[in-house]
């Protein structure tokens, strides 16, 4: 018994299709390489802006250590933050407000919480938090502001995802074009 297969567009679409699948991929690898590469180059692993308020208090930075972390005594993620406002207007110059160094733990996950009863920072502030350490010694990195995640530290599952959505759709024009 052979199967036989039908394309649901014209050879010469389905040949436009390859080419732009192919592109597609192409420039996702050079983007990805191209992200990795300034990750490593500038280290920050999140950068956002809070609001501390008795609604959003505490204010969390973790950090999941990668199981590679080759020297845990010396690796620390270290947090700022900044004066939001100053930090808007000159990055270079605003004033940090508190900085703290979150210390390795191999393969496994450290939180810091900070809030106005233990630390410089005061309710109805907003700040500017910046988390640097070396990207390929940590899996992934983050800021909440009161309980939800505004950085999740790697890109690769976003772009993971996009690639599976291409593969289904072209696996979908194989799997409709098909004669039972």
């Amino acid at each position: 018994m052979t199967r036989t297969y039908k394309l649901l567009v014209s050879p010469q679409t389905a040949y436009i299709l390859l080419v732009s699948w192919v592109t597609l991929i192409l420039i996702l690898g050079v983007g990805m390489a191209a992200v990795a590469s300034a990750d490593n180059a500038g280290d920050e692993l999140a950068n956002e802006t809070v609001l501390l308020s008795n609604d959003t208090a505490p204010i969390a930075v973790g950090v999941e250590w990668s199981e590679s972390l080759t020297d845990a005594a010396n690796e620390t993620a270290d947090m700022t933050f900044y004066n939001a406002t100053e930090y808007d207007d000159d990055p270079a110059n605003a004033t940090a407000v508190l900085s703290d160094s979150i210390a390795a733990d191999v393969g496994n996950t450290t939180e810091n919480e900070y809030n106005a009863t233990n630390s410089a920072l005061e309710f109805g502030e907003e700040y500017h938090v910046v988390l640097e350490g070396t990207d390929s010694e940590i899996a992934d990195a983050w800021i909440e502001e009161g309980g939800g995640a505004l950085f999740a530290g790697s890109g690769g599952a976003a772009a993971g995802v996009g690639i599976l959505a291409i593969v289904g759709v072209l696996g979908m024009f194989v799997y409709m074009g098909r004669d039972s």
